[in-house]
């Protein structure tokens, strides 16, 4: 019992018309300053908001929530925002 299976041929296309595919690039030096001061600044949030909400300890959780999630947000923002502009590439002046 022999089936009729069709014959595929692969298509051959030029290397003239592919793109080709480029890797991605690691953080530079002046991306991998701002990861580390970007820790630097969450600890000393997470340090302040611990401080700020152990002088009320009938309500710590909701005012360490409040305290740090409204540090942390600015920061995570101004942060990726920064890492992304330190990533671009510089144009030649000339260009």
């Amino acid at each position: 019992m022999s089936r009729n299976i069709p014959h595929y041929q692969p298509i051959s296309v030029p290397m003239e018309t592919m793109e080709e595919v480029q890797p991605k690039r690691g953080m530079n030096a002046r991306q991998k300053l701002a990861v580390i001061l970007l820790d630097l600044f969450m600890l000393v949030e997470l340090a302040v908001a611990i401080a700020f909400a152990s002088k009320h300890p009938d309500s710590f959780t909701p005012m360490f929530m409040k305290s740090f999630f409204l540090m942390l947000i600015p920061t995570l923002f101004f942060g990726y925002l920064a890492i992304r502009r330190l990533g671009r590439k510089t144009e030649p002046a000339g260009s």
